[in-house]
């Protein structure tokens, strides 16, 4: 297993083009020609978060011995952490922590000494500062799951032993050129990153239907009420709306 290394500047993302199919009156999204559904078009900004601290591990695959620095970065765009319910492998509807982040690209950073590491950026919403900085259990569980989120988008094996040294940020990248750069540098920044805008996508909610609520159909079926009967259990209609 390898980790994906690029020291290539973030390229500004255009919009993901959408395939050929009429396009449905939300504007966002179009029916494919072939029938197959639609498709819907997400729209992508870039960020510049702000630096947290950095989560110091290393990977622990044959053959490829090296530092991995874990930035944990802040910024808005990043939705709130909150409560989330699903269903256990036996069924069961459970409640626990939903808290969204953002995994950027890795990159090659040379360490104090010149030896060659990793750098990777996780951003989350900056409303997790406070309790991370003052919860030292909270915090724990944040870096256990930033080593996590790291291995499962790279497919490699992480060390889960930790340090968090005294930097805010590892790995600087020049603004002109996106490599790697020093700190001091007259061009160096926080690397940027393209996230997808929530805002632009369409949300669905349920509202049940007022004619269904009644139990009675409307006025243009009234051939199919005579013909098949009431409702007896009126289910919910769903209903697209954009926020």
């Amino acid at each position: 297993m390898t980790m994906e290394i690029r020291t290539s500047p973030l390229p500004e993302l255009p919009d993901i083009p959408l395939l050929g199919g009429i396009k449905l009156p939300d504007g966002k999204s179009e029916l494919k020609l072939d029938g197959s559904g639609s498709h819907v078009k997400h729209k992508w900004i870039t960020i510049k978060p702000t630096p947290g601290f950095s989560v110091k591990t290393k990977t622990v695959i044959k053959n490829l011995d090296k530092k991995v620095f874990i930035n944990l970065c802040y910024d808005s765009h990043i939705k709130e952490p909150g409560q989330k319910k699903k269903l256990n492998a036996e069924g069961i509807e459970e409640e626990g922590i939903n808290i969204p982040l953002s995994v950027g690209l890795s990159r090659c950073c040379p360490d104090k000494r010149g030896k060659e590491s990793i750098a990777v950026d996780v951003v989350v919403n900056p409303n997790l500062r406070g309790r991370i900085a003052t919860d030292s259990y909270y915090r724990h569980f944040i870096c256990g799951l930033l080593i996590e989120c790291v291995e499962q988008k790279y497919k490699i094996k992480l060390d889960r032993k930790y340090k968090l040294p005294r930097v805010e940020y590892f790995g600087f990248v020049n603004s002109k050129t996106g490599a790697p750069s020093v700190k001091d540098s007259e061009f160096a920044e926080v690397a940027k990153q393209a996230i997808r805008n929530e805002n632009s996508m369409v949300k669905i909610e349920e509202i049940p239907s007022p004619s269904l609520r009644t139990g009675k159909l409307p006025p243009k079926n009234k051939e199919a009420q005579k013909r098949y009967g009431k409702p007896s259990c009126p289910p919910k209609q769903k209903t697209s709306t954009t926020f």
